[in-house]
């Protein structure tokens, strides 16, 4: 199973691509483990490794699950929240960091003597392994000591997305581009490597058939580190004296010569397939592809497809889960939902309080309140008297 040891404190080791562990089937241990097919530690790494990575796993929870759950009546509203320590946007968006990263994630759901449920808790994925029987093991490490935890099957919820290998546990979505950042992960450190393994000379220099004297030596050295490198130093030329005309000197470069294009060409390549593997809009991820415009039209296409085809069938996929324990709550499945991204551009929401101000609702003092840009809404209003001034304007519009 997986090296317990922490990323972050490793001590330094030769590190290999995650591929080939793709091709492991998961396995049984002798207290009925059903190991992870790939180590969740190294899909860990490449969440620290890869800035696009990282940011597209938290745009589409929080997109997915950043506004919460919302149930159409209050009593289920009131419920709901009951059973979240901080609230359910903030547990399904970590739930959500987790599926992303690992492609599976837990829920404990905690009950009381007679089975009913009384709070719903993340356990972090990366803690976790599946048991036979549906049970379930949390593995903690605290230094060199092991804390266990055991899970019968009605404590734990295993959330996953569908997975065409099968088996217990999910590839996450992304896993596609596992290979091109495990190449740019060894490139960069490699790159990083280079630069800091100061223990290892560029040069060498190859006498033949005399030796160097110490002023010879040292005006070599200081050639070499002060005079060799930069613009400055151009064309610059380095003078030995040497004793017989038989006699020769050689430099000779050791180490390779790094080409920074090239380097840079596949971290490019790396993070171009980022938008791909993740559904995610590249603009929403900083990457800017050629040929494009950049208009508010295509970002606003983009934020569309994204809410589509990647947030609503993730929002769907986690209530399909959810649903039996919204049962064991009291509350009807079919009246709980995901709140989803505001898609509505912000020209049109302008083009509306213009029509409104056409109309004679609005003043065009009022108008310029509205939309923030000369202090608060008119009146000092409260939230709720804000939303009712908004519902009445609505109305009036439509009968205009």
């Amino acid at each position: 199973m997986s090296d317990p040891e922490s990323p972050c404190t490793a001590s330094a080791e030769v590190w290999k691509s995650e591929l080939p562990s793709l091709l492991v089937s998961s396995s049984v241990g002798i207290d009925g483990e059903l190991f992870w097919p790939i180590d969740p530690l190294a899909l860990l790494r490449l969440y620290l490794t890869s800035p696009e990575h990282c940011r597209a796993i938290h745009i589409k929870t929080a997109g997915a699950y950043g506004l919460g759950l919302r149930c159409e009546r209050d009593t289920d509203q009131a419920r709901l929240d009951d059973v979240t320590v901080d609230g359910t946007a903030a547990l399904f968006t970590d739930l959500g960091v987790d599926e992303e990263t690992y492609g599976n994630c837990w829920l404990e759901t905690v009950r009381d003597a007679r089975g009913k449920l009384l709070r719903l808790n993340r356990l972090p994925a990366v803690t976790m392994i599946r048991l036979t029987g549906d049970r379930a093991l949390q593995r903690i490490y605290e230094g060199d000591a092991e804390k266990r935890t055991a899970f019968s099957a009605n404590q734990t919820k295993h959330l996953r997305p569908s997975c065409p290998g099968g088996g217990y546990y999910a590839y996450p979505s992304w896993i596609g581009a596992n290979g091109m950042m495990a190449l740019a992960r060894a490139a960069t450190d490699f790159n990083a490597a280079f630069f800091d393994n100061h223990a290892m000379p560029e040069h060498v220099v190859i006498t033949k058939g005399f030796e160097l004297t110490a002023a010879q030596k040292e005006a070599t050295k200081q050639f070499f580190r002060g005079e060799f490198k930069g613009l400055e130093n151009a064309h610059r030329t380095l003078y030995l004296h040497l004793p017989e005309a038989e006699h020769s000197v050689e430099f000779k470069r050791i180490t390779a010569e790094l080409k920074d294009a090239d380097f840079l060409k596949l971290l490019d390549a790396a993070r171009d397939r980022m938008p791909i593997a993740h559904g995610v809009p590249p603009r929403m991820l900083g990457i800017v592809s050629a040929g494009s415009l950049g208009g508010g039209g295509e970002v606003t296409g983009q934020l569309h497809l994204f809410e589509l085809l990647t947030l609503r069938p993730m929002r769907a996929r986690m209530l399909q889960q959810l649903a039996p324990l919204l049962r064991d709550l009291g509350i009807d499945p079919r009246g709980v939902q995901f709140e989803g991204v505001d898609l509505t551009p912000p020209d049109v929401d302008s083009s509306q309080i213009a029509n409104w101000v056409a109309a004679g609702v609005l003043t065009a003092d009022e108008a310029r309140q509205w939309i923030g840009q000369d202090g608060p809404a008119p009146g000092g209003l409260t939230k709720a008297d804000e939303d009712a001034r908004m519902r009445l304007m609505l109305k009036a519009w439509a009968r205009s």
